[in-house]
């Protein structure tokens, strides 16, 4: 009876693949067009004036420019979505 291989040795051959669907890319798009009331958050003190600053820096931006600037400050960022997501917890 032989040992079933690693988990590493079989992901390493499973090629990635783009998959596009067109009602979720419409979906997505509708869901990114609606505006968030990140100053109600504010107001209703679920976010720091903190993470309001941070959030209306990429706020209806472009990938390109929401690259940047996470690039730029990628420890803040990911330091204040860690706390976003310990928030709905």
């Amino acid at each position: 009876m032989s040992t079933p291989a690693p988990t590493e040795d079989l992901l390493s051959d499973v090629p990635l693949v783009f998959v596009s669907n067109s009602y979720l890319d419409d979906l997505t798009t509708t869901i990114r067009s609606r505006p968030i009331p990140w100053e109600g958050y504010h107001k209703a003190e679920l976010i720091t004036l903190d993470e309001l600053e941070l959030l209306k820096r990429v706020d209806k931006q472009s990938r390109e420019q929401v690259r940047s600037v996470m690039q730029k400050d990628s420890e803040k960022y990911a330091v204040l979505y860690l706390h976003l997501l310990e928030k709905l917890t």
